[in-house]
């Protein structure tokens, strides 16, 4: 972030120094949200499912850098309370045992790219050989879901589009955290597919250089971070 304090009366005219793939999800889903986590600077709260799911990424990413099991778990032990470290653990240590042998040819790889006056960034978190990019996801709600939604994740074609690739091959591994079972399911994005992510793209971009964010109530509102602080919240 900036150095500088946001002018929390212009937000329009903050110029934010970057947009990545979960605050333009966020801008696109509800503009208030993102108005109050970015401006506002409210800090979500975080359910222990959530919980869980950073620590396994957080451990995972600490593995790809150190190949070390020791050190994960060190690692995570600083990161975590006792209990979160029970869950996650050995969600951590199955997908080691089944993944950890891969030689991928770069590691949690940053991207940036210019957009209408707006930084736009991502971060990968990790490249195969072939230009194959891993996404590493944890769901609670079993992998034959997420596999029947996959075709709707737009953020390797954002990868793509920051890259300026016409089309691009995703490895998703897929973490289920209720069965501990870890998934792979390979996917591809189509020229079209970034095209319409710049699309996204503009329109969130050109809601943050505006500065109007309007509030989009709906049943998103029950599991919301900073509904609490929301003054269009309404209990249902």
């Amino acid at each position: 972030m900036s150095q500088e304090e946001p002018d929390k009366d212009k937000p329009g005219e903050v110029g934010f120094p970057s947009l990545s793939y979960s605050s333009i999800k966020e801008i696109l889903s509800c503009p208030h949200k993102f108005y109050l986590r970015k401006v506002e600077g409210v800090e979500p709260t975080t359910s222990p499912a959530m919980r869980v799911g950073s620590a396994v990424h957080h451990a995972i990413a600490t593995w790809w850098k150190e190949r070390d099991i020791g050190r994960v778990a060190d690692e995570l032990t600083t990161f975590i309370d006792f209990e979160t470290f029970q869950k996650a653990w050995p969600l951590v240590s199955r997908y080691i045992a089944e993944l950890g042998h891969l030689e991928p040819v770069l590691i949690e790889q940053e991207l940036e790219k210019e957009f209408e006056g707006i930084k736009v960034r991502g971060f990968v978190d990790l490249v195969l050989p072939g230009d194959k990019v891993v996404e590493i996801k944890t769901t609670s709600g079993g992998a034959s879901k997420f596999i029947a939604t996959a075709h709707a994740d737009w953020q390797p074609a954002m990868y793509a589009w920051l890259l300026g690739w016409e089309e691009i091959a995703v490895e998703y591994h897929v973490i289920d955290t209720k069965r501990s079972d870890v998934l792979v399911l390979v996917s591809e994005r189509t020229k079209e597919d970034i095209e319409n992510v710049e699309n996204l793209i503009r329109v969130a971009s050109r809601i943050v250089r505006q500065g109007d964010y309007p509030a989009m109530p709906g049943r998103q509102c029950q599991w919301c971070g900073v509904r609490a602080y929301c003054k269009f919240f309404v209990t249902r």
